[in-house]
């Protein structure tokens, strides 16, 4: 198992599911992302969409678990390796689960726990979702993984 083609899909993980979010899900458009300059809020819609899946499947939002699914099979693929993959899928969630408290807890931390909040008012289950996320970016990439074993897993 390569640590370099690992840090390169777990890259390319958060990448594709981030893009997907920014441009399917929340139906922005390049020059609408590039006059928004960045904010902090977008950063934290997309951390949010992509820990939530359970409770946004609820009101239609399908496109979250295409994004994660998508991301994690593109990081498997780079990985070349089923355990390569499992890796991906594994740090990938760990990083979005501390980007999104990280980028709640410093900028706008009162914004995160009225989501939770909200979340849990609307008959949401966090475990579940926490566990959908986690469960679907490994995965799908331990299966990209698989697709493009070389051997050495």
């Amino acid at each position: 198992m390569g640590a370099g083609r690992v840090l390169i899909g777990v890259l390319f993980c958060i990448v594709a599911a981030a893009m997907i979010i920014v441009f399917v899900t929340l139906g922005l458009s390049v020059e609408e992302v590039v006059a928004l300059g960045w904010p902090t809020s977008l950063f934290q819609n997309i951390f949010l969409y992509t820990m939530h899946p359970y409770s946004f499947i609820q009101y239609g939002e399908w496109s979250i678990l295409a994004a994660l699914a998508a991301g994690a099979f593109i990081g498997g693929l780079i990985s070349k390796g089923a355990k390569s993959g499992l890796a991906v899928g594994s740090i990938s969630f760990g990083l979005l689960f501390f980007l999104q408290l990280a980028v709640g807890v410093f900028f706008n931390f009162t914004e995160l726990l009225g989501w939770y909040g909200f979340v849990l008012f609307v008959g949401g289950n966090v475990i579940i979702d926490i566990a959908l996320c986690a469960g679907l970016l490994i995965v799908c990439g331990a299966i990209g993984g698989a697709l493009t074993s070389d051997g050495e897993d």
